[in-house]
């Protein structure tokens, strides 16, 4: 009975302190919203989810009414600096989805390679987009995340937000 008991108690303070120690680097992630009635319906935003972690930085997007045009963009830059990455997600006029990262300095604007993740749901009305952390190995745990959707020449902006993994 003794024995039976100590086995229990060893098993119960390793599960807690396994439970209570945090990974070397957890996800962050932060939704906000954004007014609707700000932009034409088919561009309008209305809710923004940023992810900032371990293995993918992504963004998830809810329009008032999405449509079949138009561009959603997630950046991805190191806070206060001239210096990030911009996930863009399109729907093609053939119906498919397309993608593309790039790096953007001050001085200039370089597409990288990289596996794009990208989704257009008209019936859910919401765009997605992510990619590895692999394509930014050279970019900090806390990151600066902004997002837009543009459409028939006008942009409208999701609230900011710096998110920070660990």
């Amino acid at each position: 009975m003794k024995i039976a008991l100590r086995v229990i108690t060893v098993v119960v303070t390793v599960a807690t302190s396994l439970l209570t120690v945090p990974p070397s680097a957890m996800a962050a992630s932060r939704s906000v919203t954004d007014g609707r009635g700000d932009a034409a319906a088919h561009g309008d935003l209305t809710r923004v989810t940023y992810i900032n972690g371990d293995r993918r930085v992504a963004g998830r997007a809810r329009l008032a009414d999405l449509r079949r045009d138009g561009s959603f963009q997630l950046v991805a830059a190191i806070p206060n600096s001239d210096v990030g990455y911009a996930a863009r997600v399109w729907r093609k006029p053939g119906g498919g989805v397309g993608s593309r990262l790039v790096l953007f300095t001050n001085t200039q604007v370089v597409r990288q390679r990289c596996n794009v993740t990208a989704r257009w749901k008209r019936s859910a009305d919401l765009v997605t987009v992510s990619f590895p952390r692999t394509c930014i190995e050279d970019m900090p745990n806390r990151l600066y995340m902004a997002a837009s959707f543009r459409v028939s020449g006008e942009r409208d902006y999701a609230r900011r937000a710096i998110l920070k993994r660990g």
